[in-house]
């Protein structure tokens, strides 16, 4: 193997590690956002409403997480998440909640075990929520840099 072909191997390598861990970390999402949406669903079903809902999976998140968030957090998340549904529908809202915790407590799935959660952090994420919608659908916009230090743990 002469080193042109070493280097070329390399880069394929380096190709196909980069798309196998990128669709990796998109199917643990998805997969973790339609649990989310079954635990929403299932508490609706329950007769709970939609801010009670978000809240008790919230809610479920920081016991078995360990996250110590305040009681008043998780409802000013579950209300605020809840209050979205003026906007979308439920089932976006549920995407929302499970856009939210991916990215604000599980650090866009850099943290397995989620470390320096503050209330103050996710209470400025949630009230700097900023979202791009097309035909009915909405999703939250990337955050600006300015935010990173306000929003996301240590």
């Amino acid at each position: 193997m002469n080193f042109l072909t070493t280097i070329a191997v390399l880069i394929g390598g380096f190709f196909l590690w980069f798309f196998i861990s990128t669709v990796w970390v998109f199917f643990k999402y998805k997969n973790q956002e339609r649990m989310d949406k079954n635990e929403i669903s299932s508490y609706l079903s329950e007769g709970l409403p939609l801010a009670g809902a978000i809240g008790k999976a919230f809610s479920n998140l920081n016991k078995y997480q360990n996250l110590g968030l305040r009681s008043s957090t998780i409802e000013r998340v579950s209300n605020g998440i809840a209050e979205l549904e003026k906007m979308m529908d439920t089932s976006n809202v549920a995407e929302i909640y499970s856009t939210f915790v991916y990215r604000y407590i599980f650090k866009d799935g850099k943290n397995k075990k989620p470390t320096n959660i503050s209330d103050q952090k996710i209470l400025y994420a949630l009230e700097n929520l900023d979202f791009n919608e097309r035909n009915g659908y909405f999703v939250i916009k990337p955050d600006k840099d300015e935010d990173f230090d306000k929003k996301y743990p240590d």
